[in-house]
């Protein structure tokens, strides 16, 4: 008689192959019939037929076949920080998010066109894409104009020390003292307006969001 085994790997259980059963000499000589030889991590029991993506698993406890979702072949893994993972496990994901390697090779392009909604990592709009970018150069432009600022007024203190000096002491300031300091203020108040207009962009769409 034939009979095949069934073997699983011993630490995940997960089905890896099947062969023809040998006799078990002692046993079927005292059954009178043929009776098989299973060694260990392996069951006479037929593992059950699988879709794609699913694994055999035994339970050992139960002595039964258990399928189990297995995206190791097909998928990745997403973090929360949209950081790419492979599936090393099988079993439902339970920290983070599965998608297919294509898609996971997109996020790991481009992590910031992507969103988590509704428990699922999808793609956003272009408009909200268009919307996301426009805001960062305006976030980077803000930045550049306040270190301008900044250096402006660095470079005016000593103009300004110079003329307050002259004034309290009751002599006339250095024209080019002057000169420059009314050039650093001029710059300083174009900037300004560049940054009124830009703030004022925020306060608008913070206005339409509400």
């Amino acid at each position: 008689m034939n009979m095949n085994i069934y073997h699983y790997d011993k630490d995940t259980k997960e089905f890896t192959f099947s062969m023809m059963a040998d006799k078990d000499p002692e046993e079927t000589r005292l059954k009178g019939e043929f009776v098989p030889l299973i060694p260990a991590y392996a069951t006479s029991i037929e593992p059950p037929e699988l879709k794609e993506n699913e694994a055999a698993v035994f339970d050992v406890e139960n002595n039964k076949w258990v399928v189990e979702p297995d995206y190791r072949k097909n998928f990745k893994l997403v973090t929360a920080e949209f950081n790419i993972q492979n599936i090393t496990k099988i079993g439902e994901i339970k920290d983070g998010f599965v998608v297919l390697k294509d898609i996971a090779e997109l996020i790991k392009q481009n992590p910031q066109h992507f969103k988590i909604k509704n428990n699922e990592v999808v793609k956003k709009t272009e408009l909200e894409i268009e919307t996301e970018t426009k805001e960062a150069e305006r976030q980077v432009k803000i930045a550049e104009i306040k270190a301008k600022l900044e250096e402006i007024d660095i470079s005016s203190q000593r103009s300004s020390r110079a003329i307050s000096l002259c004034i309290l002491n009751e002599e006339t300031p250095n024209p080019e003292d002057i000169e420059k300091l009314m050039d650093y203020e001029n710059k300083a108040g174009e900037l300004r307006e560049e940054l009124q207009e830009l703030e004022n962009i925020q306060n608008e769409s913070e206005g339409i969001n509400e």
